[in-house]
């Protein structure tokens, strides 16, 4: 488990929203020079790209110059890709509800008279997007509310963007009665509280 989670939490491997929650974390802090919190998060969490061994950690200068390399400064974050694709988010605890829901109400006989599901696969997800540009002001402004952050978002145009969109059909699911609980506004703002206040993360996308 803390295998993955630092996985997921590592820039060079993270989703896209765990990411940008953390680029916005560590900026907030910058913005306000608190190191001691900087230092922590990156003696649990990973950065990746190799500068893992090229940061030191005893060193301000240091860790300000390594953390620009990954798009984040006291007055920015920057996005890879131009904003515009869209992706689906769902909260760890509706997918978790979302299983049980399925093998609580669900014979293996099921998906096929039932739902037309030859393969036994069933999607559990939202049924709603957003595009990143959006989600990336979503987070800058819910971690404003919080703790204050102020800069900006750059979207830097030269990296890629990624598949244009990714959305689940879910139609399935839903037909038996089954919805997400979470918003998506709302999980990410329990994720920027938990880390603010015990540096803990419990958001997978």
């Amino acid at each position: 488990m803390v295998k993955m989670i630092t996985s997921i939490l590592k820039f060079e491997t993270s989703h896209v929203l765990p990411a940008l929650v953390r680029k916005f974390y560590l900026a907030n802090l910058l913005r306000h020079g608190d190191f001691d919190k900087i230092v922590a998060n990156l003696k649990r969490y990973s950065i990746g790209f190799g500068l893992d061994r090229e940061v030191d950690l005893k060193d301000k200068d240091s860790i300000v110059k390594v953390l620009s390399k990954v798009g984040l400064s006291k007055d920015y974050v920057t996005v890879w890709g131009t904003g515009e694709v869209y992706r689906e988010f769902l909260h760890v605890e509706d997918m978790a509800d979302g299983s049980v829901f399925v093998m609580e109400n669900l014979e293996a006989r099921d998906f096929i008279q039932k739902l037309s599901l030859p393969d036994y696969f069933i999607n559990v997800g939202c049924g709603q997007d957003i595009t990143i540009k959006e989600l990336a002001m979503l987070i800058k402004d819910i971690v404003k509310d919080i703790v204050g952050f102020k800069g900006e978002i750059i979207f830097d145009t030269t990296k890629p963007s990624g598949t244009p969109r990714k959305l689940l059909d879910v139609s399935k699911l839903f037909s038996l009665g089954w919805r997400p609980k979470i918003s998506l506004e709302e999980g990410i703002k329990r994720v920027v509280e938990a880390l603010g206040v015990r540096g803990e993360w419990w958001w997978v996308s």
